[in-house]
């Protein structure tokens, strides 16, 4: 939004356009992470969300449809290779997630932790794709994802 401020709950930044762009199309906008100057893609939809961890055993993120902020997601976790996919799991966007809630982003259930009926290969991580069911929209990787397993024990 042109003239406003955009925060992203999940990778940190935000952008202020002050004073507000003026005869500037939005789809012109070109943002880059200063870091390598990856350029950040606006998937033209509704859907936002990242995804936090993958490992051997699970998956975490959160995902949301701005266009339907009380709609909870489902999701799918795909395997992709060359001669075709395998459905690893399914799941819903629909646990509390603090960084959303600090945020005020709704009422925060968006968030999604999946785990797999049976850990997956090490070198298949690179080909396990989380999108949501119903419009097939791929949730993007989040600076920093965490692959590694580490459960918690009490």
């Amino acid at each position: 939004m042109l003239g406003t401020s955009h925060a992203d709950p999940d990778c940190g930044f935000k952008l202020t356009f002050d004073p507000p762009l003026v005869g500037v199309d939005p789809a012109d906008i070109i943002v880059r992470a200063s870091e390598d100057g990856t350029v950040l893609l606006d998937s033209g939809s509704a859907m936002m969300g990242f995804l936090r961890e993958r490992t051997p055993r699970h998956v975490a993120g959160w995902v949301r449809n701005a266009a339907e902020p009380g709609e909870r997601i489902t999701l799918d976790v795909v395997h992709v290779r060359a001669d075709g996919e395998r459905l690893i799991a399914t799941g819903i966007a629909h646990r509390y997630d603090r960084v959303l809630a600090s945020l005020g982003v709704g009422d925060a259930l968006h968030g999604f932790r999946i785990m797999f009926p049976e850990p997956i290969a090490p070198a298949d991580l690179a080909d396990l794709v989380v999108r949501t069911h119903a419009t097939r929209h791929v949730v993007e990787d989040a600076p920093g994802i965490q692959t590694e397993w580490r459960p918690l024990r009490y």
